[in-house]
């Protein structure tokens, strides 16, 4: 799937967070997204997944982002992982994930990161890192598209090169990824494509 975004600005309250950023990552590619904090890197994110609006143009495969509701994101195979809490609280691990798609592939989707799809626990209860390895499980399901913003915060170590190898994966099996994260220089490889979004607001593309 491809993502094209031209001309685009979001402002937040009186500033300008995006300022005539143009950015198009490469299908079955992991783009990197990196900048100085406050320079609208979960912005950017948020405004590919249709949850922002700005001025400009954001398509993935020329479909206008700014009418997707959830489920229209939903059924366009794009996967959003916010940096803050997605999960229902009150809900156990395999309900939270079966709202998006049937209960047996939720449970495979939870067995792959190391959860018991069985268990009844309110992922309220759950760790800071195990919450997030639901969150990790949602968004690795399917899609064409993954956006992705800070997946590895609360991770523990053990975790973090098994889940960092599923995101590789998945763009091996050709979506499109993106993902800011602030911790990656020991596990971004030469395959992964570094995309800096600057002070100013505007993005340069470079693979180191």
């Amino acid at each position: 799937m491809k993502i094209e975004v031209s001309r685009l600005r979001v402002r937040r309250g009186s500033r300008w967070v995006l300022d005539g950023v143009e950015f198009a990552p490469e299908p079955g590619r992991v783009t990197w997204v990196r900048g100085p904090n406050g320079c609208g890197k979960s912005t950017l994110l948020a405004t590919l997944a249709g949850e922002l609006a700005g001025e400009g143009s954001v398509t993935i495969d020329g479909r206008d982002v700014s009418r997707w509701g959830v489920a229209d994101r939903q059924r366009a195979g794009v996967r959003w992982l916010p940096q803050g809490p997605s999960l229902i609280d009150g809900l156990s691990a395999t309900e939270n994930l079966a709202m998006g798609m049937d209960r047996a592939p939720a449970r495979q989707a939870l067995v792959g990161v190391g959860l018991d799809p069985t268990s009844s626990m309110p992922v309220g209860r759950l760790s800071g890192g195990e919450r997030r390895r639901v969150e990790m499980a949602r968004a690795l399901t399917g899609g064409g598209v993954l956006l992705l913003d800070e997946p590895l915060a609360g991770i523990d170590v053990a975790w973090r090169s098994p889940l960092w190898n599923r995101i590789l994966s998945r763009a091996t099996a050709g979506a499109t990824v993106v993902i800011v994260d602030h911790g990656l220089e020991d596990l971004a490889s030469v395959d992964v494509i570094r995309w800096n979004l600057g002070s100013s607001a505007v993005g340069t593309a470079t693979s180191d």
